[in-house]
């Protein structure tokens, strides 16, 4: 006769006490913001409470107790899963990543590297939970009233498990400096993020990524965008089209320059007296010269790269919008190097960092760049030494602007201005170029000096590319485009602020400059187009221009007709929204987002990506 700790009576005693206990807690987790509530969702507690809760109803009464150590191992199956998903892209899985499973299976093999229908996938992952749970009732044989009863406990199981990761997301949000000190200023790295997932948990970081910004990515992606205005677009690309009508023949060489942690000081502070330097001067041969607004401050270059290069603002893919590179990247299909490519151009891209930095190696080459050519194979230090004169003396050497039949889109990096700007050369307020407006301190007077000293090096470099494209001119009658913009200012500059995925973080920094600005925007920089085709666009605008137009209009030096226009939205953008595109502002401003990402996820360059088209440099 079995003991009376067998009953099945008991059993039920013991499932109930363990399922109130367990609900009891996730619910305190749901409608608490108090500390206690953050300890219990952290190191996959909630996660294993949840699971826990759903297995307590799922399995039969005799397995009440497998449901602990059976909940465990689901955790830790759920984090080898993430750890294939840190194999393949760096990061782990992210609440938009599991969203953009869910509405589209193929998505995973896809990013797994196997090439399978919509179909297939989508049939085969609906098939498995469906056998599963036909599987289950089949061995339960559950009566019609405890089919209901297990419905409705899953349902209020449910409900209260979402408003528990809601709050859990929020929490860590709002609190993630205290939370993790250690880790916060070191978010914008992926293997920071590993970190966290590691002591969040698997559901616990799902739901920081939804309250960091997946949240707002997803809700832009179920919207439906308005139908696209063709005669209003149409009448805003005519003065743009007007140098093409007047029959201007070859196409110009094209070169995009990022100017790392570039702005104009003369916009930015209040100086003793202006400080020329053709950086942010308009000469002879500028098209178009002022403020640029980025969407970063301080730091996450890869962001404005991404932004510039697709014309996409990278905060409409939410969390991953700060892994631009990595996580949109190989997504892309379309960008402004692949829509020139199909216009006869060659593209190269010439990088001071490692190809395997942020993935911007692989990721360019999504873009539509036919060679990436990174550090390592221009020789450059990898301390950060070389001057933005050095680095662009060797990108020439490298065969940048060798003699070609073909229309050149050139894309070269600088990184001689990043942050910090700790003052060695200068020993004395005598040794100063130029001081704010009211002095200041010393300190913060040698900071301004050491970041000018390093811009005439960036102006000297600049003036030497251009150089080279006046001599192509000379030689091939070929025009030139020559585009400088600025990523976000130095942290050094903006009291120690910086980006990281999901909010900001601060470097310990001794100077303040607040005091000394002219109340422009931390994410302030500068934009500059000099060229030598007749003017194409306006000389100026009366609002700092945003990062996202400058694609469009480097495509409209080398427009012939409105369908060599890229991304033509956007200049009904400038035209309605002027230089605010956010969605309060501007009535544009969600079809922008979604149109923007049909454009980069059409297959247009699809089998030349899959060929293999382009190339990394060794």
């Amino acid at each position: 006769m079995a003991p009376i700790w067998f009953t099945a009576t008991k059993f039920r005693q013991i499932r109930t006490a363990i399922f109130l206990l367990v609900l009891f807690i996730i619910a305190l987790v749901a409608a608490s913001d108090a500390a206690r509530a953050s300890v219990l969702a952290r190191h996959s507690t909630l996660t294993m409470l949840i699971l826990m809760l759903f297995l307590l109803v799922l399995l039969p009464t005799r397995f009440c107790l497998v449901s602990i150590p059976l909940s465990y191992g689901l955790v830790l199956g759920l984090r080898a899963g993430n750890w294939l998903k840190v194999q393949v892209t760096g990061l782990p899985v992210t609440y938009l990543d599991a969203i953009t499973i869910v509405r589209n299976p193929a998505e995973l093999a896809h990013a797994l590297g196997y090439k399978v229908s919509f179909w297939t996938v989508n049939i085969v992952l609906a098939a498995v939970p469906f056998l599963l749970i036909a599987l289950i009732l089949w061995m339960v044989r559950p009566s019609a009233i405890v089919l209901f009863q297990k419905a409705g406990c899953l349902a209020v199981i449910t409900l209260i498990s979402l408003a528990a990761l809601e709050n859990s997301g929020r929490f860590t949000e709002r609190n993630m400096s205290r939370l993790y000190p250690d880790l916060q200023t070191k978010l914008w790295e992926p293997g920071p993020q590993r970190n966290l997932f590691d002591k969040l948990g698997p559901f616990e970081y799902l739901a920081f990524t939804w309250a960091a910004g997946d949240a707002k990515a997803d809700e832009i992606q179920e919207a439906q965008a308005g139908a696209i205005p063709y005669d209003a677009l149409r009448a805003v690309e005519a003065p743009y089209l007007k140098r093409a009508a007047d029959g201007h023949g070859l196409r110009p060489n094209i070169v995009i320059l990022h100017a790392e942690s570039t702005f104009d000081p003369n916009f930015v502070f209040r100086l003793s007296h202006p400080v020329p330097l053709p950086l942010w001067t308009s000469g002879a041969d500028t098209e178009a010269l002022g403020p640029l607004a980025v969407n970063i401050i301080g730091g996450g270059s890869w962001v404005t790269e991404f932004e510039v290069l697709t014309g996409v603002a990278a905060s409409g893919f939410g969390y991953q919008g700060f892994y631009t590179h990595q996580k949109i990247g190989p997504r892309v299909r379309m960008a402004l190097p692949a829509f020139l490519r199909d216009r006869g151009y060659m593209t190269d891209a010439y990088y001071t960092e490692d190809a395997s930095y942020m993935g911007v190696g692989p990721a360019f080459l999504h873009y539509g760049f036919d060679r990436f050519h990174d550090a390592k194979s221009l020789g450059l230090s990898t301390d950060w030494t070389n001057t933005d004169e050095d680095i662009i003396g060797k990108v020439i050497d490298a065969g940048a602007f060798a003699p070609t039949d073909k229309p050149r889109l050139i894309f070269m990096s600088t990184n001689e201005n990043h942050a910090p700007h700790e003052c060695k050369h200068f020993t004395s307020q005598a040794n100063l170029a130029v001081e704010f407006a009211d002095h200041g301190s010393f300190a913060a007077n040698c900071m301004l000096n050491e970041y000018l000293r390093r811009a005439g090096s960036t102006s000297r470099a600049v003036d030497a590319v251009v150089k080279q494209l006046q001599v192509a001119e000379e030689k091939t009658g070929r025009p030139y485009v020559f585009m400088l913009y600025g990523d976000h200012q130095p942290y050094s500059m903006t009291e120690g602020q910086f980006d990281i995925a999901g909010g900001s973080a601060t470097e310990t920094m001794t100077q303040s400059f607040e005091p000394y600005r002219r109340g422009a925007n931390l994410k302030t920089t500068i934009y500059h187009f000099r060229s030598s085709l007749p003017r194409t666009i306006p000389p100026k605008f009366d609002f700092p221009l945003p990062v996202t137009a400058l694609a469009t209009l480097v495509s409209t030096f080398a427009a012939r007709s409105a369908d060599d226009i890229y991304m033509p939205l956007n200049l009904l953008a400038l035209d309605r929204c002027k230089g605010d595109w956010s969605e309060d502002h501007c009535p544009l401003g969600r079809d922008l987002k979604i149109w923007g990402q049909k454009v980069l996820f059409t297959n247009a360059m699809e089998n030349a990506m899959a060929t293999g088209h382009g190339q990394i440099l060794p």
